[in-house]
Order: structure tokens, then C-alpha cells, then sequence
């Protein structure tokens, strides 16, 4: 029961995280003219989100070597209901920077946790798993909130309202957290098997895979900012559509997510990482080449679907390793997962402002290039290394 509530509390956290992010691209159009700014002014105060978010991670690292985890994790997602409750009540875009920025830095914190609590509640066989499936539940934040924003939008709601339907999520969390023990039955590491802990944070292999999640979720927030604000501003969709083309992306991202949490249980990591790498690219391309406004649906369903889980798989391939001390190895790969998520709305924003908005297009390309080639070689250096080879190794 205890680990039930707690994993319920994990997958809730992502959907959280998820939730502030999907929306950004339908908030901007309404925001702009809200407080009278230009797109990209807009979009860089949603850098303060994800840069809070970014601040978050980097303090998780030594949060939680220092900090009991369940209470840790309980006071952050309390704060957070609270600070996304008075979000929508800020008067103006400086007052909304900062109260994005802590709402960033809480959930950067909270989202650590959430992978710990998954990591400490189950055994190194069904770990990645379980990591997986909380990707499922962040994407499923996708094809509900990024659709229920876009018909509150159209129904003469404020661009700020879902935050309230987030604020009642995080107490559901604070409240799980603070009312269950975790079970901790993951071994707890040796002090050999910290130090090869240690070790594995300097190793090429694992420098490649941080800079593979960083153009990972870079290349993703911008494409997912900046395409619906196109077809928006084009008069090509409307808010509601827009809504729901964000939903079909993360519907492919679901479904992918289960399909790899099931395969994940009888194979290894890097099979599908290789399908992961060069899927999360090449279904990006026609997004970005152009398709008729009829396939658009369809191309962000397939898009969804050729991520395979990428960000998850990427962490369980660093971290399979036997009595690998996870409190220092989660915390380090989502922080540079965090980066990219950072650097998305404040990067693609200066693009735009200096090149156009569909210069952003070819930022959220090249990033996923970095992602496919970083990946390759960090598999291929993994082999040389005669720790693992495809096909062989064994289930994470």
C-alpha cells in the first residue's frame, strides 16, 4: 500500500511538471497582448519557469544527500500548491517572472524526489520500468492539460487559470508524500559501490548521455513552443486546435512510454536506445520541412511515438550498474535534462527575435541532431568499454 501511494505521489509529480510546460505555447498569444508585449518577450518570461526549474535541480543534488526524502519532497509540493494558486492573481509580467521562477525552482526540486521515491521503492529489475512509466504519466499531462488550457482559452478563460487545476494536484502529492513511509528495499550502496558512483559521473559516457537529454528537451521545448505560436499566429489553427495538436504528440509519447515500460522488463536499454536517438529526430524533420495542415494531427502522434520513452531509457542506460548510489547519479542526468528545458524558452526566444520565429524551427532540429549523435557515441563508447552490447546485456 505504502509503495502504491508513493509511486501514485512519483507519476503525479511528473504530471505536474509536465502540465506548467505544456500549455506555454498556447499561453504566449494571450499573454502578449494581456501585458501589451511582443512574442518573444513573452516567451523569455516563461525562461523564468524553466530557469527556476533548472535551479531547482541544480539544489536538488546536494538536497538530497543531506535532507530526509519524504519530508523534503511533502513541504516542496505543499509550497508549490500555494505558489500556483496565487499565480494567476499576479498584476503584471514582472511580479508573474518571479512567481514562475519559484514555481520552477520548487518542482525542479520536487521532480529529484519523485525519481528517488521511484528508485528507493523498487529493485534494480524493474526500476527503469517503473522510470518509464512516470514518463507516460508526463506525457499524459500533454493530451489532458495542453487540450483543457486551449478550451479554457477559448472559453473566455485567463491564460493563467490551469495553474489552479495544478495547485490541487500538488497538495494531492504534498498529501500522499507526508502520509506514507517509503519503503526503501533498493540496496543501499557500498562504500566501493559509491565510489564507482562517483567514478561513473566523470566518465565520457556519462558526459555524452547529459549532453544528449540537454539537446533532448531543448530541441523538444522549442518545437513545442514555437510551432503551435506559428500556427496560431497564422491564423493556419485556432487555440482550441493548437491545444490538440500539443495533445497528439504527447498521446504518441503515452502510448511509446508503455509499449518500452513492457519491453523494458525483457530486454535491455540499448536496443532502444538506438530506435530512441534517430526516432526523436527523424520524426521531428517533417514538423520542421512542413507538412499539409491535414497531416499535421498525424505527424505529432508519430512524432510522439518515435521518442521511445528517451529520456528515461537515457538514465536507466547510466544507471543500471549494480549498487550504483542513485542519490548522486538521478539528480546530476535530470539536472542537464533540466538545462535543456531551461535554456529552451530564453535560447529560442533570442532566435526569434534575431532571425524570426521560424528560425526557432532550426534550433529545435540542430538540438535533436546533438541528441542522436551524442546518444551513438555514448552507446559505441559503452561497447568499447565492454560493459554492455546490444542485444546482450541484461535487463535493466
Amino acid at each position: 500500500m505504502a509503495r502504491t501511494a508513493l509511486t501514485l505521489a512519483s507519476f503525479l509529480a511528473y504530471f505536474v511538471m509536465s502540465s506548467l510546460l505544456a500549455p506555454i505555447g498556447l499561453q504566449l498569444a494571450p499573454l502578449a497582448q494581456e501585458f501589451g508585449l511582443e512574442l518573444a518577450a513573452v516567451s523569455a518570461v516563461f525562461g523564468w519557469l524553466t530557469s527556476g526549474v533548472l535551479l531547482g535541480a541544480l539544489l536538488a543534488v546536494p538536497l538530497y544527500e543531506r535532507v530526509p526524502l519524504r519530508p523534503l519532497v511533502a513541504a516542496t509540493y505543499a509550497l508549490l500548491a500555494a505558489a500556483l494558486w496565487l499565480l494567476p492573481g499576479l498584476a503584471d509580467s514582472h511580479a508573474l517572472r518571479w512567481g514562475l521562477g519559484l514555481v520552477g525552482a520548487l518542482s525542479g526540486i520536487g521532480l529529484a524526489g519523485a525519481a528517488l521515491l521511484i528508485a528507493q521503492s523498487y529493485r534494480a529489475a524493474h526500476r527503469t520500468s517503473m522510470l518509464v512509466v512516470t514518463d507516460a504519466s508526463f506525457s499524459s499531462a500533454g493530451y489532458i492539460i495542453a487540450p483543457l488550457a486551449g478550451w479554457m482559452l477559448a472559453s473566455g478563460g485567463g491564460a493563467r487559470d490551469i495553474y489552479l487545476v495544478i495547485a490541487g494536484l500538488a497538495l494531492l502529492i504534498a498529501l500522499l508524500t507526508a502520509l506514507t513511509a517509503v519503503p526503501r528495499v533498493a540496496t543501499a550502496p557500498t562504500p566501493d559501490t559509491v565510489a564507482r558512483s562517483a567514478r561513473t559521473g566523470t566518465t565520457l559516457v556519462f558526459w555524452l548521455c547529459a549532453l544528449a537529454l540537454l539537446g533532448y528537451t531543448l530541441g523538444q521545448q522549442s518545437l513545442l513552443i514555437w510551432l503551435p505560436t506559428l500556427l496560431t499566429t497564422a491564423g493556419t489553427v485556432d487555440s482550441a486546435e493548437a491545444g490538440v495538436l500539443i495533445g497528439r504528440y504527447w498521446t504518441g509519447m503515452f502510448v511509446a512510454q508503455l509499449l518500452v515500460a513492457v519491453w523494458l522488463l525483457r530486454s535491455g536499454t540499448v536496443l532502444i536506445l538506438w530506435l530512441a536517438a534517430w526516432g526523436t529526430l527523424l520524426g521531428a524533420t517533417p514538423l520542421v520541412l512542413g507538412v499539409p495542415q491535414s497531416a499535421f494531427g498525424a505527424a505529432m502522434l508519430i512524432w510522439g511515438l518515435a521518442n521511445f520513452a528517451l529520456l528515461k531509457v537515457v538514465l536507466g542506460f547510466v544507471s543500471d550498474q549494480p549498487g550504483l548510489d542513485l542519490t548522486r547519479v538521478l539528480p546530476r542526468l535530470l539536472f542537464a535534462a533540466t538545462s535543456g528545458t531551461a535554456l529552451a524558452p530564453v535560447l529560442s526566444g533570442f532566435v526569434a527575435a534575431q532571425f524570426g520565429p521560424r528560425a526557432t524551427l532550426g534550433l529545435a532540429l540542430g538540438s535533436l541532431s546533438l541528441t542522436a549523435v551524442a546518444l551513438t557515441l555514448a552507446i559505441l563508447g559503452r561497447r568499447v568499454q565492454g560493459k554492455l552490447s546490444i542485444g546482450t546485456e541484461e535487463p535493466s
